[in-house]
């Protein structure tokens, strides 16, 4: 993993994907132990850099997803700790496991440390 401008205006994180990955990802997320998970998780479509501006809150997903960070959550309908709309399709994540709240969330702070508090 390559890590530059964490915190800046050009935060990038730079991944590599193996079958040691995908296996964690397969047993964590799915509970699937099976060759056949880590062997579809390889072909998963991923987009290997991350990016930020952690000054303006825009940054892009693992899944190739633009994003906006807007912060505190102060008083809106959705039960989350911080504000992330999805820019694509302009919708506030919900904080459900089906909205990607949690990794998304978890992708900004790798960028942003300084952002999420």
């Amino acid at each position: 993993m390559k890590k530059t401008g964490i915190g800046s205006t050009h935060a990038s994180i730079l991944a590599k994907h193996d079958r040691q990955k995908a296996g964690a990802y397969c047993r964590e997320y799915g509970h699937d132990f099976s060759k056949d998970c880590i062997d579809a998780e390889m072909k998963s479509p991923l987009h290997f850099e991350i990016t930020a501006n952690c000054k303006t809150g825009k940054f892009t997903t693992f899944y190739g997803a633009s994003m906006l960070f807007q912060g505190r959550n102060k008083g809106t309908d959705v039960t989350t700790d911080y504000l992330i709309t999805s820019i694509d399709d302009n919708v506030v994540l919900d904080g459900s496991g089906a909205s990607g709240y949690d990794y998304t969330l978890e992708q900004f702070k790798a960028l942003c440390p300084n952002r999420v508090k």
